[in-house]
């Protein structure tokens, strides 16, 4: 077993020792089809994938030094890369928590959009309410 396997499985013994701790969010993606005849863009049925994961708030010191790219009601989501079964894309994936749909941040619009840990174990979101 590699490193990149053996972080990996560490990552997955800390989620499940994570208990209570974690939340049950969907990962919502939704795609885009292109009409070359009309011109207009239609978007698909979404999938949806209920995933756990470990979501926080921004801390003071984050939102002040983001250089103004995380605002103060943004959320971070940390989850698992093996638990969403296709790699999420801030254009196509809306995550859901409670009924309530967050749109990824992207690094193009200043935000952290969605970042891998090394060892390709996790996601991590920077979410805005939609």
């Amino acid at each position: 077993m590699g490193l990149k396997e053996t972080i990996a499985n560490a990552v997955s013994a800390g989620f499940k020792a994570a208990g209570n701790v974690k939340t049950t969010v969907t990962v919502r993606t939704v795609t885009k089809t292109y009409d070359v005849d009309t011109g207009l863009t239609a978007e698909g049925t979404p999938i949806d994938e209920a995933v756990s994961g470990i979501l926080t708030d921004y801390s003071k010191y984050e939102v002040k030094n983001s250089g103004g790219g995380v605002l103060i009601k943004d959320r971070k989501l940390i989850a698992q890369q093996a638990d969403i079964t296709s790699a999420p894309d801030p254009d196509s994936t809306r995550i859901v928590i409670a009924g309530s749909a967050y749109r990824i941040v992207s690094k193009s619009a200043g935000g952290l959009g969605i970042t891998e840990d090394p060892a390709g174990a996790t996601y991590r979101f920077h979410l805005r309410a939609a």
